[in-house]
């Protein structure tokens, strides 16, 4: 306990800021026998059904080599026909509707993929739609018809590109669906320098509202051609939800002790109770700005005052665990909060141990603060039950 502010002096400066938190839906890196048809391919993650690329499976193939990494990357094979695939939505059952719909109200999604119009294509457009299975098309980001540049189109809507930007060039999309009362808002960057760009701090190349809509499909495709060369090049497809999309969970207890703010920093617990991975995120909140700190958690509630000279109360007993693998240690910046998300079966012990089905596990986080002093203090600590 003793060792917690010259631990915290040690890992400090190099720990980073809070960013937005997202848990992953769906991924494919297209990691199959380059040649091959798309058709029938299972690979990826988070995916309810193989790849579904018309009647002889080849409306896209595969292509070498990728962009990523990982894998190669697909590309449009017959013009007008799109690869389609539905998300798994059985662990997200609190962000879709009564028919498995993603859409709801006040939920959010982050879609990004790689993209480029192949040499020697002349296919006059090409790009990502939402769909609603055996519906219809919602939304499409892509290159938009006869348009030559990156943009989107509501199905029924006119299209908005991007001055500039060019379907020629290898593109890495990133979009951001906020599902809204009444119109939905969607954010679209080319190529930004972080994952989840913050709008404020990276302004979007397109933000838009779009008319209402709900979906439960993705769908590749390019074409337009007039019996030309089809081709539109595809890798690294990532769908993933904001953690604020999941309900609040858990029971707080303990007291968070005034700090420096002048009012105790509070807990709070996003995600699925259930155990197996699910989605999981915490919160510290009411925190000094500008200050350091990390989760602990453990299986015993419990109450030490003031532990190594601390102003607030360790709540947790028992074997600890600490969350401070990279990027865990966060600063608390000018907003005084910070955020995790928690992989539920690597527990931090010694060993490291999943969560099982019907255990309580109690989560805190302890910060450093001046008061007036250099001195530590505590949130208070929530209690999450896993089915």
């Amino acid at each position: 306990m003793k060792q917690f502010l010259p631990l915290l002096a040690l890992i400090g400066p190099l720990a980073g800021l809070a960013s937005a938190q997202t848990t992953l839906i769906s991924q494919d890196s297209f990691d199959y026998p380059a040649t091959d048809v798309l058709g029938g391919k299972t690979g990826g993650t988070g995916w309810l059904f193989p790849w579904w690329s018309g009647n002889n499976l080849d409306d896209a193939l595969i292509s070498s080599p990728g962009v990523d990494a990982i894998g190669e990357q697909c590309i449009t094979n017959n013009q007008d026909a799109g690869s389609y695939r539905l998300p798994d939505y059985t662990n997200f059952t609190q962000i879709i509707d009564a028919e498995n719909r993603f859409g709801i109200d006040n939920t959010v999604f982050w879609i990004s993929f790689w993209q480029q119009k192949a040499p020697g294509s002349t296919d006059e457009y090409g790009g990502f739609s939402f769909n609603e299975q055996l519906v219809a098309e919602k939304l499409f980001v892509g290159s938009p018809w006869q348009s030559g540049e990156l943009g989107m189109q509501p199905v029924g809507g006119a299209p908005v590109t991007i001055t500039g930007s060019d379907p020629n060039v290898l593109t890495r999309v990133v979009i951001r669906l906020e599902h809204l009362p009444g119109d939905e808002n969607i954010k679209v960057w080319l190529d930004p320098s972080v994952p989840h760009p913050d709008a404020a701090q990276f302004p979007p190349d397109l933000d838009e509202m779009v008319p209402d809509f709900v979906w439960n499909e993705v769908r590749l495709q390019s074409g337009s051609n007039q019996g030309g060369l089809t081709g539109w090049l595809f890798d690294d497809l990532v769908i993933e939800t904001e953690g604020g999309s999941f309900p609040n969970i858990g029971n707080n207890y303990c007291i968070g002790e005034v700090n420096s703010t002048g009012a105790g920093a509070a807990i709070s617990a996003v995600g699925v109770d259930f155990a197996g991975g699910q989605p999981l995120s915490l919160i510290a909140s009411g925190l000094p700005q500008n200050q350091f700190g990390f989760f602990i958690t453990g299986i015993a509630p419990g109450f030490v005052a003031g532990p190594g000279g601390s102003q607030g109360n360790l709540c947790i007993i028992g074997q600890l665990g600490r969350f401070t693998a990279p990027g865990q240690v966060q600063n608390s910046g000018v907003q005084g909060l910070i955020s995790i998300d928690v992989d539920t079966n690597n527990m931090p012990l010694n060993p490291v141990v999943a969560i099982q089905p019907g255990e309580t596990w109690n989560f805190q986080l302890w910060y450093r603060d001046n008061n007036p002093q250099t001195t530590s203090n505590f949130t208070d600590a929530i209690s999450i039950f896993f089915n």
